[in-house]
């Protein structure tokens, strides 16, 4: 796991997943999200257009998603509903 707020995850050439604890408190799309992320880079291994060809074929959202996740809102949303 990862302990750090800049980096949802990461991804090894060897396929081991790193993935940020911070995720809990995140909606299950944004899980979805980094996990594709870092999946696709076993087969893309950086940012190309093929890399996010492959985002966008199998999650359309993912910059929405993205967006979210990196401004906060999964993580308030979680958290509120868990005050309702």
């Amino acid at each position: 796991m990862l302990g750090t707020q800049t980096q949802w995850g990461s991804c090894s050439p060897e396929g081991t997943a790193l993935l940020n604890p911070d995720l809990i408190k995140a909606t299950t799309q944004a899980i979805d999200y980094v996990l594709l992320h870092e999946l696709y880079h076993l087969v893309e291994h950086n940012h190309s257009p093929r890399f996010y060809g492959l985002l966008d074929r199998f999650m359309p959202e993912w910059r929405l998603v993205k967006e979210q996740l990196d401004g906060g809102w999964s993580c308030f949303c979680f958290c509120l509903c868990l005050c309702l």
